[in-house]
């Protein structure tokens, strides 16, 4: 008797050829997508290295953060800074960030950022930042866009300057919980300068461990322009986050 097999056999052995070939496929992709993250990770290294060497200092910002939701739409964060400086050898300073975060809808969001600085002469300086984001995915492209109102307060004959700020934001979002991104910010002098006097290059990545820990590090190589003398430093940032619970109950 010659053996028949049925439409559930042949099914299941359709099936099961095109999850191999599903599988060796994803695997491929997996190779490349390596392949890829090594020879950006490379590129960043090369663009960076010169610049790097020849930085008038590094300089470590590290940190821990909090946020939690205080109203339906709105959001607090709090962050402690410390910095080191001298190749980061050296105790610079300490600063306080506190920011109020409003999510306008899916794109648009509205923060005002605090930052109070304590500097080791016992003197302190004072920002307030308004800001506006508007946020969009382009298939795995998460892209950003921030203008931000940089004003300094004046406290003991310390003067420090005002600006506008613009940061264009891209961030690959793919690879789920460890996601790489690349910015740039312009600094735009104001009090009366009108010029732009500062760029920010920033590649970084950040890694979720969870929905409450996660972790972000960039570097932002930040160069003077049209200023004397020029001052051309690297930022390494490193912050470790943490979503903490609500203060907000819905009723």
């Amino acid at each position: 008797m010659k053996y028949k097999p049925s439409i559930r056999a042949i099914f299941d052995t359709y099936t099961g050829s095109m999850a191999g070939a599903i599988d060796q496929r994803n695997m491929e992709m997996q190779s490349r997508m390596i392949k890829n993250v090594m020879v950006i990770c490379g590129l960043i290294i090369l663009c960076f290295s010169d610049s790097i060497a020849q930085g008038d200092d590094n300089i470590a910002w590290l940190s821990v953060s909090g946020t939690t939701k205080i109203a339906k739409d709105w959001t607090f964060n709090f962050t402690p800074i410390l910095r080191l400086n001298e190749d980061f050898s050296e105790y610079q300073n300490f600063s306080l960030d506190y920011a109020f975060k409003n999510k306008i809808n899916a794109n648009w969001s509205f923060q005002v950022l605090g930052r109070t600085w304590f500097l080791p002469n016992g003197t302190q300086r004072q920002f307030l930042w308004p800001q506006v984001v508007y946020s969009h995915k382009v298939k795995d492209i998460a892209w950003s866009h921030r203008v931000r109102w940089h004003q300094a307060f004046d406290i003991e004959e310390r003067f420090d300057p005002d600006f506008i700020r613009y940061q264009q934001q891209l961030k690959y979002t793919a690879w789920g919980k460890f996601q790489p991104f690349i910015a740039l910010e312009l600094w735009w002098g104001l009090n009366g300068i009108l010029q732009i006097e500062r760029l920010r290059y920033i590649p970084g990545i950040s890694y979720k461990f969870n929905d409450v820990v996660s972790l972000s590090a960039a570097l932002w190589r930040q160069e003077s322009l049209n200023l004397t003398p020029e001052m051309d430093v690297n930022i390494w940032r490193v912050n470790l986050a943490f979503n903490l619970p609500s203060l907000w109950k819905e009723k």
